[in-house]
């Protein structure tokens, strides 16, 4: 018996022996970026230009993610009043290397790898796989985690990543969600649907010769479309597309072109719009980007038939990755609202400027860009880039704390490359010190040498005060409520038509909309019918809708009641006053 588990032992030894060993390569840094699209690359060179030893790491097999995965080469630029380029440093050192507003996608790749390469300090791993997040229970007294460490399979081995601070750069913001900080989807918050924005998967054509751009180009001048343009470069506009092209799915839509121009001579569109797709979801994605392919059989004849210059285009491809403008809306430190952005708010702990107009694409297919409004200057603060409840993580990407309306300006790529390079100089800064990088940002001798670290190098961040006349308007409060719903629309004039009359229709949509997030405004009934094109009017107000005596006898006491101009014909700015009155008071009842 001795001599067979003897036996057993030394076999057992043996099939050990042979079996290949799996050993775990731990590797340490100062700094840890998730995610390689341009808000990564900005924060990970700013890291490790800070003396910080940075690790860059993403699942993709390239850096540029948007630009060179998803085709996005079209940049929204931000300037300020003086024209002024608001989106310096990182950002600006990219744009100085690619040929302009419209580049090429391998323009951007081949910058973006040698800006990369160029820096000692940080060190790049793509494709990476089966990426794990581990946490530790923070000291602290308000149930936040820490990151202790990630784990992945990079090139056949298994790697234990530390560092005492992480930044999420990824589109999704997939690493602050596994930390558990909190986030909405969407526009859920705001009454929206969960899944937010159209995505768009931007396709290449060939067939356009000098001689047809040079066509195109006439066929924009001559179209009385003020808003449609070109370069030699670019091209945009085309907006009767929206109308005139009839999809032959459901949740497709053709928009106004936006054309990008490459040195090969093909050139990118960013117009075909599919709604309804989850972000989260790779089968919803993939779902998203068949439609694409079906219905490119039929756009490509419309563009043949509709557009002078592309009698003769032919597809070539499509972008890898779908451009997905909104997901997650992470609940941060300070957040950025609508009313920040139009309002032209100068953070003292700003960190990044934009300026970009307040875009939003429809959530169903119908409607045309929404433009809320159209900032000249405001700035982002740091507190926007600190999610709540996880203590050693910043957020360098499009889902950092900005409400689904600001995240309309804030979400282009200039303005998150400033925000990325903020994160990763503010890292290097935070190494040593607390953790905690909430408690860092709390201190003014912290921001102050952030904001000075980041002119010298390069940034722009002055103070300012651009307050808008708009803000001194006597219903200012209520067109302030009723805008940061979406619900009115300023266009690029920052023109909200509140001396304009109104429908009964458009305050019952309002009212009604604003119900589905503020469940006290269900209180207000629809008790008698009529025409929806009729007046609002007071007499509408207080038959048309259960309006209780409590409420009237609330509503005549305030100013825009006494005020009212017209009492059989209410202005728009009468309406939003009334509205937000009506919502105060509702919710002291409920």
């Amino acid at each position: 018996m001795r001599k067979f588990a003897f036996f057993i032992c030394i076999l057992g030894l043996l099939i050990t022996a042979c079996q290949p060993q799996i050993n775990t390569i731990e590797e340490t840094y100062d700094v840890i970026v998730v995610g390689t699209d341009p808000e990564g690359i900005a924060a990970a060179l700013a890291a490790a230009r800070g003396g910080a030893q940075t690790l860059l790491v993403d699942t993709r097999g390239e850096v540029g993610g948007l630009f060179t995965l998803g085709w996005l080469n079209f940049l929204d630029m931000n300037y300020g009043p003086d024209h002024t380029l608001l989106t310096q440093g990182i950002f600006a050192e990219f744009f100085n290397q690619v040929e302009g507003v419209s580049f090429d996608i391998q323009t951007a790749r081949r910058v973006f790898t040698d800006m990369i390469e160029a820096e000692p300090n940080l060190t790049l791993k793509l494709n990476l796989t089966n990426l794990k997040i581990h946490l530790n229970q923070a000291n602290t007294n308000d149930d936040a985690v820490q990151i202790q460490s990630l784990s992945a399979t990079y090139e056949e081995s298994d790697y234990v990543f530390t560092a005492p601070i992480y930044i999420d750069a990824t589109q999704n913001g997939d690493l602050a969600a596994l930390a558990g900080a909190p986030f909405s989807m969407g526009q859920e918050s705001i009454g929206g649907p969960a899944y937010g924005m159209a995505v768009t998967q931007v396709f290449k054509i060939g067939g356009v010769k000098e001689d047809d751009w040079q066509r195109l180009r006439q066929y924009l001048r001559d179209d009385g479309d003020v808003n449609s343009g070109s370069t030699s470069r670019s091209a945009w506009g085309f907006a009767d597309f929206y109308t005139n092209y009839k999809a032959s799915q459901e949740n497709v839509q053709l928009r106004g072109l936006n054309i990008a121009r490459q040195s090969d001579g093909c050139i990118m569109i960013n117009a075909l719009q599919i709604f309804q797709i989850d972000p989260l979801s790779q089968e919803s994605l993939t779902f998203a980007k068949e439609k694409a392919l079906i219905e490119l059989d039929h756009i490509i004849p419309f563009l043949q038939e509709h557009v002078a210059g592309m009698e003769n285009v032919a597809l070539l491809s499509v972008a890898p990755e779908l451009y997905v403008r909104e997901s997650r809306h992470f609940d941060t430190e300070q957040r950025l609202s609508l009313s920040d952005v139009l309002a032209n708010r100068d953070f003292e702990d700003r960190i990044a400027l934009g300026s970009y107009p307040v875009d939003l694409q429809g959530t169903a297919p119908g409607a045309d860009v929404i433009i809320i409004g159209n900032p000249l200057q405001y700035s982002i603060p740091l507190g926007a880039i600190i999610p709540l409840y996880v203590d050693n993580l910043l957020i360098a990407g499009r889902t950092a704390g900005y409400d689904p309306l600001a995240h309309g300006s804030a979400r282009v790529v200039p303005i998150g490359m400033c925000v990325g390079e903020a994160a990763g100089t503010f890292a290097s800064l935070a190494l040593n010190q607390s953790p905690i990088l909430r408690r860092l940002a709390e201190d003014s001798s912290v921001v102050k040498a952030l904001q000075e670290t980041l002119i010298a190098n390069g940034a722009y961040l002055p103070s300012y005060d651009y307050t808008p006349d708009l803000v001194n308007h006597p219903y200012y409060e209520g067109l302030d409520f009723v805008r940061s719903y979406g619900l009115i629309q300023g266009r690029y004039q920052n023109d909200y038509q509140l001396d304009e009359h109104v429908s009964i229709g458009e305050f019952d949509h309002i009212l009604r909309t604003l119900s589905r997030v503020r469940p006290w405004l269900a209180r207000i009934e629809c008790v008698q019918p009529s025409q929806m094109t009729d007046a609002l009017s007071l007499d509408s107000l207080s038959t048309r809708y259960s309006l209780s005596g409590n409420l009237l006898d609330y509503l005549a006491k305030q100013t825009v009641w006494m005020s009212i101009i017209d009492p059989s014909a209410l202005t728009r700015g009468e309406m939003c006053q009334l509205i937000w009155h009506i919502d105060s008071f509702t919710l002291q009842l409920y």
